[in-house]
């Protein structure tokens, strides 16, 4: 793990420690707070967990971030398909113009909501009820136009890491056993408490978010 997996409590980096069974038939390999180890309890918190049970933990994480990836890649995918065949058929500038004088029509019932609360033509519960049912096509309009105004070539930059992914996806996707170029590869940073929670950054969380936020426009 090298300098990636650290003590919650204190920061510092967990070594790896060796034990025997009792008839020292067996080795047993332990990460371990080091500041505990030099301290005590005094010192900090008896953070310690066997690299078994961790590198068990660490692969099926990998593995679930390595799927929920591949799932939301695809359905980026499809969603962009889609996307340009409705564009396909219907001009694009056409459908923004279309959806922006809707937008402009919309915020215009807003106003006269809001003039017709302050005549008191419209009681408050009546105003706050149909303001709520405009106010959600609004945002809805905002995220269609802000789709078709979006750079195709921000569709592209999206999709750039589909290669990288893919390639990393077909080398550890069926590994069984953790390896070092497996955590170089996808984790960032770790972090274990006393209760023996690992907490992990994985090093394309940014991408994910982005294929996320993408997908919801």
């Amino acid at each position: 793990y090298g300098k990636k997996l650290v003590c919650a409590c204190c920061g510092r980096v967990l070594k790896l420690h060796r034990s025997f069974s009792t008839n020292r038939d067996k080795a047993y390999f332990m990460f371990k707070c080091p500041t505990h180890a030099e301290h005590g309890a005094v010192g900090c918190k008896d953070v310690k967990m066997r690299k078994a049970e961790l590198d068990a933990v660490v692969l099926e994480s990998i593995k679930a971030q390595i799927s929920v990836f591949a799932q939301q890649q695809k359905v980026l995918e499809d969603l962009l398909v889609r996307k340009r065949e409705k564009t396909q058929k219907k001009g694009q500038r056409q459908t923004l113009e279309e959806l922006k004088k809707k937008l402009q029509g919309r915020k215009a019932l807003l106003s006269n909501l809001y003039v017709d609360l302050k005549e008191g033509v419209l009681s408050r519960a009546d105003y706050e009820q149909h303001r709520e049912v405009v106010m959600s096509d609004v945002q809805a309009l905002e995220i269609q136009i802000a789709g078709l105004e979006q750079d195709p070539q921000e569709e592209e930059q999206l999709l750039t890491g589909e290669t990288r992914w893919k390639t990393l996806m077909q080398r550890f996707s069926q590994a069984k056993e953790l390896s070092a170029d497996m955590v170089e590869a996808f984790i960032e940073s770790m972090k274990l408490d006393e209760n023996g929670a690992l907490s992990i950054r994985f090093a394309y969380q940014d991408e994910l978010v982005a294929l996320r936020k993408a997908i919801q426009r």
